[in-house]
């Protein structure tokens, strides 16, 4: 599985490394939020935030925070990409088995 590192990006694409922050740092600012993975695609990103269990309140928090990165991008009529999340009940299970392939890690701010 691979580790993005938001410094690979940065002296191609700062815009790419901002953003990609901006979420990183939202999900992480929710305690139980373990992991966070992302696949970009052309035009398309995919967001997943894997929690230890099913919490509605978690789950809430999440949902709060995406409407927040939401708001971020929607300065647009036409935006850039298009953003989904998930989130993802490990449930004990380890996170390879959750996630498709081709996600990419995010690791939290160090």
């Amino acid at each position: 599985m691979s580790t993005y590192n938001v410094q690979d990006i940065a002296s191609s694409d700062q815009s790419t490394e901002g953003w990609v922050c901006r979420i990183r740092d939202e999900l992480y600012s929710i305690p139980a939020v373990e992991s966070m993975f992302m696949a970009i695609y052309e035009g398309d990103v995919d967001v997943w935030a894997v929690i230890p269990k099913r919490d509605i309140s978690v789950v809430r928090q999440i949902a709060e925070a995406k409407g927040r990165i939401l708001k971020l991008f929607a300065f647009a009529e036409h935006p850039p990409f298009f953003i989904d999340f998930y989130v993802v009940y490990r449930e004990g299970r380890t996170e390879e088995d959750l996630l498709p392939k081709g996600a990419i890690r995010v690791p939290p701010r160090v």
